[in-house]
């Protein structure tokens, strides 16, 4: 049996958040990134971590810019009490990302893998994201998302963990090894 390799040009995983005001009194940001980049580097990934975006027009452009040339992006964002929602993209704008889906499902190995450099599957990773939650018995809620998913032709999904599940540094590290588990699967599945 012969196998085709095709090199595929490693692309960043993108972790950012969008504009939010300054914290309040006992609220924490970037708990999860460092751990998760860290995990992600251990898993031959390069992350990009990326904090809290400021609202300054030029600067979302040039993040926006940024996350339109990852593999994979999740957006990271907290909310209150202890849900874990998960939004994608209601619509792809990109021919090749509109139809990514659909050829993932047929492409041979090498090709998907090819494929999902360029026009990930956010419906693919979502799976991947649930599998790895409900393994920790965590129940997440789905949901069409924002505009900013659109025109993102990688994996791209918003991940929004409540405060609560975010109190213990236990608990974030099960959160983060969750996550980083999930990007694997859907980098390595076919």
């Amino acid at each position: 049996m012969r196998a085709m390799v095709l090199e595929a040009p490693r692309r960043p995983l993108v972790l950012r958040e969008l504009p939010e005001p300054e914290p309040g009194p006992g609220q924490v940001r970037d708990m999860n990134a460092p751990t998760l980049a860290a995990l992600v580097r251990e898993a031959g990934g390069e992350p990009a971590v990326e904090g809290i975006l400021p609202d300054d027009r030029p600067v979302v452009e040039a993040r926006l810019r940024q996350a339109q040339a990852a593999s994979v992006l999740i957006s990271f964002h907290a909310t209150r009490g202890a849900a874990v929602n998960l939004y994608l993209p209601k619509a792809r704008s990109t021919p090749l990302a509109q139809n990514a889906e659909r050829l993932l499902l047929t492409a041979p190995q090498a090709q998907a893998a090819l494929l999902k450099v360029y026009a990930g599957s956010p419906h693919r990773l979502a799976e991947a994201l649930e599998k790895a939650f409900s393994a920790l018995g965590i129940v997440v809620a789905k949901a069409e998302g924002p505009y900013a998913l659109t025109d993102i032709p990688g994996a791209a999904v918003v991940l929004e963990v409540g405060t609560e599940r975010l109190k213990d540094p236990k608990a974030r590290e099960e959160l983060a090894q969750a996550v980083a588990q999930a990007v694997q699967a859907y980098l390595e599945a076919p």
